[in-house]
């Protein structure tokens, strides 16, 4: 007898017969009603009490699927993932995965319904999916622009995961301190906890997804038990640690023996003795001006003086008396002892370079701005280049910016000298850096902080008025340095908090959220995305590591979740930073107060 009935005509209550069949959980029933032509791609049209409007099949059976079992119903991101693996691949939620699976490959929205389960934190039900659809769920996500129409971006699922936890990252700093969101903090960080484990799962799936299909392909009738112990086993085969907690089923077996499963699969994680030595990241930079400055190229004995060759500067005797005038800025005295000298030269030998290098070497050493004009504003009949480098390969830019001279950085740039130049000596320490990584850097060696001290306290000692030339001299040459924001995002993301605070301070404008969508990205979602991705290295390193790769990549995590909070206050005191020392101090500590919920008290 044909009937012929359309399984494509929604009932008087809207739900199609798909819909109604897959509350069933039956992957018998589901088979053939997609033999039959049932759509799996249709919506529901019911509005009820149910709240299945608009759901597909899939979204029901999932649903379905992650509470078919009381242990599962009552399962949070904050518990074991790889116990929630574990209850997965019991014989008696074969049904259920089966039924997802046959959904799952028929639903042309798959992405559309994945990536609205991470956003809502709906764990179990990805979880589900990555069991039954695991390719689908890796496949690249592709991105709109905000017309809608054009491409704009395409990613692994990974990457999209850690682009949204680095939204969550940059979300919970913005909220920090602010009262009236608590509500919107606490589910914004249970959908941050969410995302975090997500990370976790892809790599779980990464590592034994194969593994799972094959094995569970292969597994007919076999006791739960057995099933339980011989994940457990394959989990920690990839390398996962695994604990008590992990494997315990007492809530799900009337007996079970933890410490019994535990020791098939490989007993706790014994970390590997033997430890990666840590990768130094600009180790030039590391170690700039951990000695008291002196011109590149020279030597200081026990009395200050330089052991350089006489003929450099001339005669020993008037060797120390040029330098007596430049440590006193003495001008007057300077120019004419200079200009006879070179007079001198010339009509000896017609060589007129009386060891011009060498003495602003030493103008910047001592910071004489007066003998520094005299020098080069043609007082002592000569003109110097400041755009060729020196002996040492340091422009004289590079030696102001490492004295710290603002008076010195003025005069240079008004005579010429460029910003954007770079140390070209190779056996150089500042080689290949900008004269503005020079000065941060040299700051940087005279504040006594370090990241295991609030962040506070850092600011406090920057807005010192002892510091205002150093920052001035910064803010000179941030304004004229065209990569200044290559500079600042270097920074930021190798965590030197101290260089990246005193760039911030005298130019805040750089932390501002791009002005238009040109693929440009703010510098707070920056430090959210390396945070992210460090989370993320955590889970892929995991049964892969040492103890000490693990106290770095948590001392890292640390140290550029307090680079957030610097942006984060930063940008909120931007409009008034820039003021004198004094009610710097009392911004920055209105902000602590206000953030520590202390304001009124």
């Amino acid at each position: 007898m044909d009937l012929n009935l359309d399984l494509n005509v929604p009932n008087s209550y809207g739900a199609f017969p798909l819909h109604v069949a897959t509350s069933s959980l039956s992957p018998g029933l589901i088979e053939l009603f997609l033999y039959h032509g049932a759509e799996a791609n249709i919506r529901c049209n019911a509005v009820d009490s149910e709240n299945k409007h608009g759901l597909l099949p899939l979204h029901i059976a999932l649903e379905r699927a992650s509470s078919a079992d009381k242990c599962l119903s009552h399962w949070t991101p904050k518990h074991s993932i790889f116990k929630l693996i574990i209850m997965l691949c019991l014989p008696e939620m074969k049904e259920a995965m089966e039924t997802c699976r046959l959904l799952a490959l028929n639903t042309k929205d798959i992405k559309e319904v994945i990536c609205s389960y991470v956003k809502e934190g709906k764990f179990i039900e990805l979880a589900i999916l990555m069991m039954v659809a695991r390719k689908k769920v890796m496949d690249p996500i592709t991105l709109q622009s905000k017309d809608g129409l054009t491409l704009k971006e395409c990613m692994t699922f990974r990457q999209w995961v850690k682009s949204e936890l680095a939204a969550l990252i940059d979300e919970e700093y913005f909220f920090m301190g602010m009262k009236e969101e608590k509500q919107l903090i606490r589910t914004r960080k249970e959908k941050k906890v969410a995302m975090i484990s997500t990370l976790l799962l892809v790599e779980i799936f990464e590592r034994v997804g194969d593994t799972f299909e094959a094995y569970l392909q292969s597994k007919q009738n076999v006791p739960k038990e057995h099933v339980a112990g011989e994940i457990a086993w394959l989990l920690a085969e990839a390398g996962f640690i695994l604990n008590c907690k992990d494997v315990d089923l007492s809530d799900v077996f009337d007996s079970w023996q933890t410490n019994l499963v535990l020791e098939r699969s490989g007993g706790p994680f014994h970390e590997d003795e033997e430890h990666s030595e840590r990768k130094i990241c600009d180790s030039q930079q590391d170690h700039i001006c951990n000695q008291p400055y002196s011109p590149p190229g020279s030597s200081l004995d026990t009395n200050g003086w330089s052991s350089q060759r006489d003929e450099d500067i001339g005669s020993n005797v008037e060797h120390h008396q040029i330098m007596e005038l430049i440590a006193r800025d003495d001008e007057d005295k300077f120019v004419p002892l200079i200009k006879g000298q070179l007079e001198n030269d010339n009509s000896d030998n017609g060589n007129s370079n009386f060891g011009l290098m060498e003495l602003m070497m030493w103008i910047c050493h001592y910071r004489a701005v007066k003998c520094a004009f005299g020098l080069i504003g043609g007082a002592t009949g000569q003109t110097m280049d400041l755009n060729v480098p020196l002996k040492d390969g340091l422009y004289p830019l590079h030696h102001a910016a490492q004295s710290l001279s603002s008076g010195l950085t003025k005069l240079f740039i008004q005579h010429g000298a460029k910003a954007d130049v770079r140390c070209n000596d190779v056996g150089s320490k500042f080689y290949g850096l900008l004269p503005l990584d020079v000065a941060v850097e040299s700051i940087c060696c005279r504040i006594e902080w370090t990241p295991k001290q609030s962040v506070f306290r850092l600011l406090f000692t920057l807005c010192n008025s002892n510091l205002n030339e150093s920052l001035e001299t910064v803010s000179m040459l941030s304004v004229r340095t065209r990569e200044v924001d290559d500079v600042l995002y270097h920074y930021a993301k190798e965590g030197k908090l101290v260089q990246l605070a005193a760039l911030l301070m005298v130019a805040p404008d750089t932390n501002a959220p791009p002005t238009k969508d040109d693929g440009s990205i703010a510098l707070r979602r920056v430090v959210a995305s390396e945070i992210a991705s460090l989370i993320d290295t955590e889970h892929m390193f995991l049964g892969h590591r040492s103890r000490k790769q693990a106290k770095m990549l948590k001392e890292k995590k640390r140290v550029m979740s307090t680079v957030m909070l610097l942006v984060e206050i930063l940008q909120r005191t931007a409009g008034s930073i820039k003021s004198d020392a004094r009610s710097r101090n009392k911004v920055v500590y209105y902000y602590f107060l206000s953030s520590c919920g202390l304001v009124g008290k």
